[in-house]
């Protein structure tokens, strides 16, 4: 029997030629590969048996789907498991490096005379003044599960009950709150919801924050 290249929408692959049933070759059967172009076949001339022949591309990527099957059953293991809580103390002459950085010049992140003529009695942080805490923890474990994947950063959503004033201590908790599996494009990928709460020594919640991070 012999071979030719032929051509589908990702990678080169093999289509069978035989001369004795050369009105038969390139055979198209029901079904689509993972990669979307149709299935081929050939057909063996000593046992006139029809044989699917998939593309290389194809058969990667429908291990790369069974990779990330049994990965997103792992993650799902971890659903609604929190880390060890993380505290945190909201001082000076942090927030007000943070506002430098960030170049925002509202007198309440840095002015204690301003601050203390308005509601709040006082210096408080700007809303996103501790956006990153309470995640590496639990981020750090999640990417150790699949150290060869991508992390990509999906977005952010952010909900404030209450200011951070200078002084108070902060306590975070984060949490694997959902995940779920989908196909896009370029292949399969991860999604994976944390969420991280924010509370002060008082015990009132402060803000609540959902990050999502793609694995891939």
């Amino acid at each position: 029997m012999k071979f030719q290249e032929r051509h589908c929408s990702n990678k080169d692959f093999l289509v069978g030629e035989d001369p004795e049933f050369s009105g038969m070759k390139n055979i198209e059967i029901a079904g689509k590969t993972p990669c979307g172009c149709s299935n081929l076949a050939f057909l063996l001339s000593d046992t006139r048996t029809l044989y699917p022949l998939r593309p290389k591309a194809c058969m990667r990527e429908e291990n790369h789907m069974n990779e990330m099957a049994v990965l997103t059953e792992e993650f799902r293991k971890l659903v609604g498991v929190e880390s060890e809580p993380e505290v945190w103390e909201v001082e000076k002459g942090h927030i007000r490096r943070h506002a430098e950085a960030i170049g925002d010049p509202n007198p309440l992140w840095r002015d204690e005379t301003f601050a203390r003529k308005t509601r709040y009695g006082g210096i408080i942080a700007p809303p996103l003044h501790l956006i990153d805490v309470g995640l590496v923890s639990l981020v750090d474990r999640l990417v150790d599960m699949a150290p060869d994947k991508a992390n990509i950063n999906g977005g952010t959503e952010l909900d404030f009950y209450r200011p951070m004033k200078a002084g108070d201590t902060i306590t975070t908790v984060a949490r694997l709150a959902d995940v779920k599996e989908k196909t896009g494009k370029s292949g399969s990928m991860i999604i994976l919801l944390i969420e991280v709460t924010y509370t002060n020594q008082r015990g009132e919640l402060v803000a609540r924050c959902r990050n999502t991070f793609i694995r891939r």
